[in-house]
């Protein structure tokens, strides 16, 4: 094989990168889902607007392709009506940040449950008394 230019290996590279591009999309890989996941986005980064409109912001979210949220608290609303809100929109809540206690987690197990997740999340577990 003969020695190539700079120039040859650059146009190459580029031609060969643009084919596996145009691959990837007309095969359907270079969508935001690969694993076939539904996607999600956590509350938090949305809390402004959340505050101002939760119904119309989780409508929102759904209308743009989101199907999973993952909450931060309920604002205004108990864990039953926010439930009730999420399922509304068309979404549903696999995951949520809940604030435990130890010592009491019979209302944590209620809140996930009235708001449906699988898997609830505490950045800290306090013992005793928050």
């Amino acid at each position: 094989m003969g020695m190539r230019t700079r120039r040859e290996f650059i146009t190459a590279s580029a031609s060969f990168g643009a084919a596996i591009g145009v691959g990837a999309l007309c095969s359907g890989a270079a969508w935001a889902d690969p694993m076939g996941l539904l996607i999600g986005i956590q509350l938090y980064t949305v809390r402004d607007v959340m505050r101002a409109d939760t119904p119309g912001t989780l409508k929102q979210l759904h209308d743009i392709g989101y199907r999973e949220v993952e909450t931060t608290g309920f604002g205004k609303y108990s864990a039953k009506e926010f439930g009730q809100l999420i399922r509304s929109a068309g979404l549903s809540c696999p995951s949520a940040h809940l604030q435990m206690n130890a010592l009491d987690l019979v209302p944590i197990f209620d809140n996930a449950h009235a708001l449906g997740v699988r898997y609830a999340v505490s950045s800290f577990l306090p013992i005793g008394r928050p």
